[in-house]
């Protein structure tokens, strides 16, 4: 399957283009470009889910996650991180990306225990009552 970007100038028949359904003899489908899934991000402090336009906490370096802008950084053998990669790195731990939802149970393992237990005891109780 290939994939194509048409990048068009706005116009007023521009909508025209998704109409299209055959190209020669290959049949294809056109469709919008989709924006970025990425959550917004603070330039400034390297957090996600804020705005650098907005944001008024101290800074914090990109690349060696120090204090001070990231622009503003220099290779120097003294700023260099101990680690392999830069703060922002999309294996990070607090990256939203990496966050999984935790999905609540679908049993409830203390009360599968109880109900255990009772039908281990439901013989016994029969038993001494005979």
């Amino acid at each position: 399957m290939s994939l194509f970007l048409v990048v068009r100038r706005k116009s007023p028949d521009i909508q025209e283009i998704y109409n299209i359904t055959n190209i020669g003899y290959f049949r294809v489908k056109i469709e919008a470009l989709k924006k970025n899934s990425m959550p917004a991000q603070c330039y400034i402090f390297q957090d996600f889910y804020l705005q650098s336009r907005y944001c008024s906490r101290n800074p914090k370096c990109l690349k060696c996650a120090g204090s001070g802008l990231t622009k503003d950084w220099k290779k120097l053998m003294q700023s260099i991180c101990r680690c392999p990669y830069p703060a922002i790195f999309y294996g990070y731990s607090k990256n939203p990306i990496n966050t999984k939802p935790v999905k609540p149970p679908t049993v409830n393992v203390w009360e599968e225990r109880e109900r255990q237990q009772e039908a281990k005891m439901a013989p016994q109780m029969q038993h001494t009552a005979q």
